[in-house]
């Protein structure tokens, strides 16, 4: 496998970012020397270890990003776990399935009524045709 620089000047062989991570995968095949891998392509084991000193410095970087977001999620986690402990605990499930079957009626009521309105709105306009939804003066 051999990596061709983006860029050749006179004296400087620029490598893209991903030809830089094909250099340094190479380098990492086993009985794969440092020396060899720098010859083969002009680059000095200096530079070679430059490159892979930086690509472990941003893998820790977005390796700690990931933990800190991790656990942030955790505790997030955890606080709605504790509020639902605190909130259904055996002695108050039948309060909760009573309040659960309060809302069920509740919101049977306000679709009874949203239905009501709206049969109500359309009678009104088939008698008003000029009345607009808006224009609640009319009313």
């Amino acid at each position: 496998m051999s990596v061709q620089p983006a860029i050749i000047s006179s004296r400087w062989k620029h490598y893209t970012t991903l030809q830089r991570l094909a250099i340094l995968r190479e380098w990492e095949l086993p009985e794969t020397r440092l020396a060899a891998v720098s010859e083969r392509y002009g680059i000095s084991p200096t530079t070679l270890c430059r490159w892979k000193k930086g690509l472990r410095k941003v893998g820790e970087e977005f390796l700690e990003e990931d933990l800190s977001e991790l656990s942030l999620k955790v505790e997030e986690l955890e606080r709605e776990n504790q509020i639902l402990k605190d909130t259904v605990t055996p002695g108050n499930l039948p309060e909760l399935n009573l309040r659960v079957k309060e809302l069920e009626k509740e919101n049977q009521i306000l679709k009874d009524t949203v239905i009501s309105l709206s049969k109500d709105l359309m009678l009104l306009k088939k008698n008003k045709p000029g009345l607009m939804i808006e224009d609640r003066t009319k009313l």
